[in-house]
């Protein structure tokens, strides 16, 4: 928080202005600031101002991220955002893509004025992993006419691992030589181990 008094003597009966710079960027919700104005009155040396509102971003994307956690191995799931202006200004979804195949979207407009639902949906199965994309809603809105919305998936493999880590111990006094896995079918269906 900044401010500028464009007098610091002022005579009695007058007045000065005083501007207040809040750096909003990334706040959300509630505020509350306050500001203290030292001077030599000796009633109230110090003048607390205080400033109470609400931040808002012009378009809002909630929530914030596309999170799918573990995607099943077969099959798709669906998440759901919604993506709004909050100013007077006309809004419109013009489009929607991902930069990963594994992604796909839709949108559709929301009962809300100037505010849209954009369902992605995971279509590609066959990955095993964590995933990242970017889901890219354009717009027709003059300062943000592409809003990018990450996009994060976690896909496991039908096939598993017990242990799923091996651990040596170098100082031990005989070192392991042998370890033994059990590798598994999650969904219980018939493999071959082939090499």
């Amino acid at each position: 928080t900044t401010t500028e008094l464009a007098n610091t003597s002022v005579a009695p009966g007058k007045s000065t202005d005083l501007g207040i710079r809040f750096p909003l960027r990334g706040a959300r919700g509630a505020l509350h600031k306050s500001i203290y104005v030292d001077s030599n009155d000796t009633l109230t040396p110090t003048y607390r101002l205080e400033f109470k509102g609400t931040a808002t971003m012009e378009i809002d994307v909630v929530p914030p991220v596309v999170q799918f956690g573990i995607i099943p191995a077969e099959g798709s799931t669906e998440r759901q955002i919604l993506v709004r202006c909050n100013s007077n200004m006309p809004f419109h979804v013009t489009a929607v893509a991902t930069d990963s195949e594994v992604f796909r979207a839709r949108f559709e407009p929301a009962t809300n004025a100037n505010s849209y639902r954009i369902t992605v949906i995971n279509v590609v199965t066959q990955i095993t992993g964590s995933v990242q994309a970017k889901l890219r809603v354009s717009t027709d809105h003059p300062r943000f006419p592409v809003v990018e919305v990450p996009v994060y998936a976690y896909a496991r493999s039908d096939l598993a691992l017990r242990p799923p880590t091996l651990t040596y111990l170098t100082n031990a006094p005989v070192p392991a030589a042998a370890q033994v896995f059990t590798l598994y079918s999650r969904s219980r269906q018939a493999f071959h181990v082939v090499g």
